[in-house]
């Protein structure tokens, strides 16, 4: 722990020595704390209220700050919109064409760059000129976990370089909001949802700091959509990928266009997996809806000043070229919308992953020089020690190439999507949050001709360990047609939508972040009623007999087969010892063959139908 507390107690011992004077050109009262302390420190909450205000109230026609929401604990959620042509409101921006750039800071609220780069950069704009702002409008949410701001300590961030103390990486309620995109659980995430519906940001910044290895990059971006979402965005996204890698690094910075995840943690040489996100994640989220996601991650170890400014300058850069290649970005985001209502009957992945049998290309990488110790003291085990003292370029091998993840594509219905009325409510605020459409069914559906998943019990894997509190499943089964009644209050999802292929992720069963993988339904697998022990021993030896009660209880069709089902028993005895000597598997084999008590059980409570329902 000594050695990891060094950068960050050396830091804090310059500053109490150099103080950085606040520049003449820069009014006090809008001076961040980090500035006045010398990057040692961070502000607290109030810091955000009061600059956020400050700044409204002194340009008034170039900058708004307004609340988008309140967190568990009574915090209101702020967010600051500066356009230089006064585009401060939604409907504004939208009305005038103006392109609106997102930046969301203190998601993690430890990793706190963007917060005093996003007001630093904001509020120098609106002293020394607007630059590209006179033609983008960007919208800044300084602190999204602002509960977990306020949960500071010194030690929250043991891997990371100051500021001095550190907010939580969840929020009060443990909720990390960076894995709650899809399922929307937190206050704050739908207060957040709400906002970017409103907005609707064609680029979506999502500023955080790493928690990974040490090496010379200061910063690396992952674009999205690149492997989820529509195809036509993927090229573009590549685009902006580069251009803005180019940009930061015209600014001097050293980028990566991806976030970097060793092949093997104690082996950097062996090379780098290129690791893409699931829809819980910021960015991949906005991808899929048909926007354009950005993860910006700082490298932990850099000094707290040197971050600020790398934050600082990736917000430049992606001003710049939203302005700059607006038009481009708002006609492939349309087209995406528009190709999105078409994927009825279209095969798309749900989730993908990355191959790390074969190198797909090599990378210049700028580590440092290392040991990989086989007995590392205290721990007695092979531990990774660096000498960032000793720079090294290194030639790495990329894993880079990207598949469709095993079981996880689908077909998507023709017509959409039927909830029923039991699960409206759930599932309705949620799509209504994430801008899927859907029709209530003030009436009933009588004989509805509908796709089912009935999953074996066999199939059904729930995670041992809570995640986000919620245990979540994972399934395989297969759609396969059923005539059913719906009661009134029914929801129709239609897959002909500019959502489309979002409300695909929300509703296929196998899709890894959706309602059902989150664990929305897991009520339904629960078994709720049973069959006494006497009750199955008295119905088996009824089938076993060929008593004409069966007839009574179950009809002529389970009667008829009971012949067939004798002989398949004592052949199974005959040739299955294992089965032979097993009371509760003989006793299974026959409550097999019994109608269920509960056809609702284990049956996914979403149905898919062919045709636009009326």
């Amino acid at each position: 722990m000594t050695a990891l507390l060094i950068p960050l107690l050396s830091l804090l011992a310059q500053a109490e020595t150099q103080p950085v004077p606040v520049a003449p050109a820069l009014p006090p009262e809008l001076a961040t704390v980090a500035e006045k302390t010398a990057y040692a420190e961070t502000g607290r909450y109030e810091e955000v209220d009061r600059l956020c205000h400050a700044l409204g109230e002194r340009f008034p026609d170039k900058a708004r700050c307004f609340p988008f929401g309140q967190t568990p604990e009574g915090r209101p959620l702020w967010a600051l919109v500066v356009h230089g042509g006064g585009a401060l409101t939604a409907e504004k921006a939208h009305a005038a064409g103006v392109p609106v750039l997102c930046a969301v800071a203190g998601t993690h609220a430890g990793e706190i760059d963007g917060k005093d780069a996003g007001l630093q950069f904001l509020r120098d704009r609106l002293l020394h000129g607007m630059g590209e702002l006179e033609d983008v409008a960007l919208l800044l949410v300084p602190v999204f976990n602002a509960d977990g701001h306020e949960l500071r300590g010194r030690h929250r961030r043991p891997n990371q370089a100051g500021p001095l103390e550190q907010g939580a990486r969840v929020t009060a309620r443990r909720i990390n909001l960076n894995r709650d995109y899809t399922m929307a659980d937190a206050v704050e995430m739908r207060a957040m949802l709400e906002l970017l519906q409103a907005w609707d940001p064609l680029v979506l910044l999502d500023l955080h700091v790493t928690d990974g290895a040490k090496y010379q990059h200061d910063v690396s971006l992952s674009v999205a959509p690149s492997h989820h979402g529509m195809p036509g965005l993927a090229k573009l996204a590549a685009g902006l990928e580069q251009e803005a890698v180019a940009g930061l690094f015209a600014l001097g910075h050293l980028p990566l266009p991806f976030y970097p995840q060793w092949l093997d943690k104690n082996e950097p040489l062996k090379g780098l997996v290129l690791d893409v996100d699931p829809p819980r994640h910021a960015h991949a989220y906005w991808g899929l809806r048909n926007r354009f996601g950005v993860l910006v991650e700082n490298h932990s170890w850099k000094p707290y000043a040197a971050r600020v400014k790398t934050a600082r300058d990736t917000l430049s850069v992606f001003a710049a070229y939203v302005a700059r290649e607006r038009k481009a970005l708002r006609a492939a985001a349309a087209a995406a919308d528009a190709d999105s209502a078409k994927l009825g009957g279209v095969k798309v992945r749900l989730d993908v992953e990355t191959v790390t049998s074969r190198p797909s290309r090599t990378l210049q990488f700028l580590g440092y020089k290392h040991t990989l110790l086989q007995d590392a003291q205290p721990f007695g085990g092979p531990g990774l020690v660096y000498d960032d003292t000793s720079p090294e370029t290194w030639t790495l091998p990329v894993y880079g190439e990207v598949r469709t993840a095993r079981e996880h594509e689908a077909v998507l219905p023709r017509g959409g999507y039927l909830v029923p009325a039991a699960w409206a409510e759930d599932v309705g605020r949620r799509l209504r949050l994430h801008g899927v459409q859907y029709r209530t069914f003030a009436r009933g559906l009588s004989g509805a001709e509908v796709e089912v998943q009935r999953i074996r019990p066999e199939d059904l894997q729930f995670d041992e360990a809570p995640f986000q509190g919620k245990q979540m499943l994972h399934t395989r089964g297969e759609w396969r047609r059923e005539v059913v009644d719906v009661a009134p209050g029914a929801l129709f999802v239609p897959i002909s939508q500019a959502r489309g292929l979002l409300s695909a992720h929300l509703l296929e069963p196998g899709a890894p972040d959706s309602f059902s993988a989150w664990g929305l339904f897991n009520a339904a697998y629960e078994v709720n009623d049973y069959t006494a022990e006497y009750r199955e021993l008295e119905l088996a030896r009824w089938m076993a007999a060929g008593d004409a009660r069966i007839r009574e209880l179950y009809g002529e069709p389970l009667f008829s087969r009971l012949p067939q089902l004798q002989r398949a028993f004592q052949k199974r005895l005959a040739d299955d010892p294992v089965f032979a000597r097993s009371p509760a598997d003989r006793k299974a084999w026959w409550m097999a063959h019994v109608p269920p008590q509960d056809p609702e059980l284990n049956r996914y409570p979403v149905f898919r139908v062919d045709a636009p329902l009326p």
